[in-house]
């Protein structure tokens, strides 16, 4: 069972992989989105995605980013890093 699991998860995979190539993703970034959509899954492994929609993903992605930028700005802060972004007048 588990073998057939792996080779269906494998083809999904390869099929998402060839769609992003399709639309003229680049290689660098197609690597990116397939970690995305796999934080993606990850964060709703206990719900049917089928019922999710492009605005679900554009939410889970925005909450992303600001949890990364305040990891960032917590990071600059407390190795003394410059971190004022506001720009000169």
């Amino acid at each position: 069972m588990k073998n057939r699991l792996d080779k269906a998860a494998a083809k999904l995979w390869n099929q998402f992989i060839g769609f992003l190539c399709d639309q003229g993703i680049k290689e660098e970034s197609v690597c990116w989105s397939v970690m995305r959509a796999e934080h993606y899954l990850a964060a709703f492994s206990d719900q049917c995605l089928a019922g999710h929609s492009a605005s679900n993903f554009t939410e889970h992605l925005s909450g992303a980013r600001q949890k990364k930028a305040a990891e960032i700005l917590a990071i600059s802060a407390s190795s003394g890093c410059y971190t004022d972004f506001t720009l000169p007048v």
